[in-house]
């Protein structure tokens, strides 16, 4: 409880003594209503509190595992466990059931003092990072300073250790407004904010998002810097999966890089679609599946001209005509994409060609120039082209594991890509704007203490990010403007059966 409330405060740290003067400033009836009467006031508080943080991170670090007597279920309860129940606590279910999860990582610098030497602090970990020119074109990100530092022993994953913290790796931190790049020792924090999910799209021009969310934080790994980064937010997305919390999942080049059985692979046998950004070196041609030609991770027809094989993404500071000009190349291109027809339960998916689900069509195919509708894009293709494919077919998630439920570069992926910014105020405010989580956040040369008072502040963003969301929801709903009701017709004076009846007179014209 010290925890949490010490925790809800901003710009807090994680500070024993912190919790220790919390507990000294309650008053004796609230003490007896804490079952805590004999509390210390005086500075063995301290050493108990000490004492108990400590007993309690070895036992969740050791773990156990407690059977249902009722119905023989399993329960293991460790460090994850905790992290993740603490930092649930404070959202509602029913405000995020069924949400998306944008996913990024984040520094969190070592309390450990470098001591001086003649090494060079090197990034030997196995996190790979984004090499887009859209990625680096900052000027900051070119300059990289060395600095220098005693190496104090070789960790079991054979990575070198500069700190005391020997759970400290080093890492690298990219450039910011305010800070150029940089390698740095201490973890690394990968955050799941909750996004709206995507709803009804047609892969191309249009994309629906489904009811807003609070951006809360769902879940979150805390790992060594420079830790493989797919490995280390996997079973985590995974496990909101299953808990309702995660239809799909958003990430950058630093996780879609990774290799397809480390990230992708489980996510597609798992039921999550993903939405990601694919970099310069990952596009293009890329293999090819019977007929069709594997582009940008999605199957395109083999007739597609060898001109859109490669398109180029607009520029991050483009005006809004040359961004719409690439824009609308890539929804063109997307008419000759093949279709889904259906998806087996061992993961892989079979796929229609684009002129025979009528998006495409030419005049050697009589068959497509019937049936055409209004949209349907003509192509020009050999002389010798006799038929439009072999029929249907089948690929796993080995060959097509970048395909995503909208088309890259298309106008519907851009709705459905601008989700992922919502993660970047998630990195901010643990940054200074609700707390600093960095080198001065915390004394801790362990990383059990750390996740037990990080996931205390953690929850605490929630709560607050929960209380702000509701409040504006109410304002918005107040605010709104008041539909008048239509007021009730008047009847008619006269009604057809109030007429007086008249002899009718057949002789008459009517």
């Amino acid at each position: 409880m010290a925890l949490s409330l010490v925790a809800y405060e901003t710009g807090h740290r994680a500070l024993i003594v912190q919790v220790v003067k919390l507990l000294n400033s309650f008053t004796p009836k609230r003490l007896n209503e804490l079952a805590m009467p004999h509390w210390p006031n005086n500075s063995s508080g301290y050493d108990l509190v000490q004492r108990r943080v400590t007993q309690l991170t070895e036992a969740l670090n050791e773990g156990w595992a407690e059977v249902n007597t009722e119905t023989g279920e399993i329960s293991d309860f460790d460090i994850d466990w905790y992290t993740r129940s603490i930092q649930r606590s404070t959202v509602p279910v029913e405000l995020v059931k069924g949400a998306a999860l944008a996913v990024d990582g984040t520094d969190m610098e070592s309390c450990g003092q470098f001591h001086s030497g003649e090494t060079e602090v090197v990034h030997d970990g196995e996190a790979q990072y984004p090499n887009d020119e859209d990625e680096t074109d900052n000027p900051k990100s070119k300059t990289v300073k060395p600095r220098r530092a005693k190496v104090l022993g070789i960790g079991p994953d054979n990575r070198k250790i500069y700190t005391r913290d020997t759970d400290a790796r080093a890492g690298h931190r990219t450039a910011t407004n305010t800070r150029p790049t940089k390698l740095y020792v201490g973890r690394e924090l990968h955050l799941g904010v909750a996004v709206s999910a995507l709803g009804h799209t047609d892969r191309i021009a249009y994309a629906n998002l489904g009811r807003p969310v609070p951006q809360v934080v769902i879940t979150s790994a805390l790992v060594p810097a420079g830790a493989h980064r797919a490995k280390a937010v996997v079973d985590g997305v995974i496990e909101a999966h299953q808990s309702g919390l995660c239809s799909e999942v958003l990430v950058d080049g630093g996780y879609s890089l990774s290799k397809p059985e480390h990230f992708h692979q489980p996510l597609r046998q798992a039921g999550i679609d993903q939405t990601v950004r694919i970099l310069t070196h990952q596009r293009g041609l890329h293999g090819s599946i019977g007929d069709a030609v594997v582009i940008d991770g999605q199957p395109f027809s083999g007739y597609l001209p060898t001109g859109e094989h490669q398109l180029e993404m607009p520029a991050r500071n483009a005006d809004y005509a040359s961004r719409r000009a690439c824009v609308e190349r890539f929804n063109e291109r997307a008419k000759l994409r093949y279709t889904v027809h259906s998806r087996n339960a061992d993961g892989t998916v079979r796929y229609k060609c684009p002129f025979c689900a009528g998006r495409a069509h030419s005049s050697k195919f009589p068959r497509t120039m019937r049936s055409r509708n209004k949209n349907s894009r003509l192509v020009q293709t050999d002389k010798k082209a006799k038929v439009c494919c072999t029929g249907i077919v089948t690929a796993d998630t080995d060959t097509t594991f970048l395909d995503q439920k909208t088309i890259f570069g298309t106008t519907a992926w851009w709705k459905a890509w601008g989700r992922r910014n919502i993660v970047e105020s998630a990195n901010a405010a643990f940054h200074g704007e609700f707390v600093d989580i960095g080198r001065n956040y915390t004394r801790f040369l362990k990383t059990a203490k750390i996740k037990l008072f990080l996931a205390h502040t953690i929850a605490g963003y929630n709560r607050r990010t929960v209380h702000q969301w509701l409040r504006l929801q109410k304002l918005v709903v107040d605010r709104a403007p008041v539909k008048t009701r239509r007021k009730a017709r008047t009847g008619r004076r006269r009604r057809y059966e109030d007429l007086p009846t008249t002899p009718a007179d057949t002789s008459s014209d009517p």
